[in-house]
């Protein structure tokens, strides 16, 4: 099961986006980890432009241009 996270966001007082990346993030069943659960980064998506939700957002790709 895949996800993005979001890391370092911050926004200013109207609610735009001044700063922040996000990846998308690949969960693994592991029953020898430590939490049963290995997270590994399966894309850098960048500096986060503007975020509509959790799972949707528009980003600046280092990889995608």
């Amino acid at each position: 099961m895949a996800f993005i996270r979001i890391q370092k966001l911050k926004k200013d007082e109207s609610g735009k986006i001044l700063s922040g990346s996000a990846s998308i993030i690949d969960v693994n069943y592991d029953p020898k980890a430590k939490y049963h659960a290995q997270q590994r980064v399966r894309e850098k998506l960048g500096k986060v432009i503007e975020l509509y939700s959790k799972r949707c957002g528009l980003f600046q790709s280092p990889t995608r241009g």
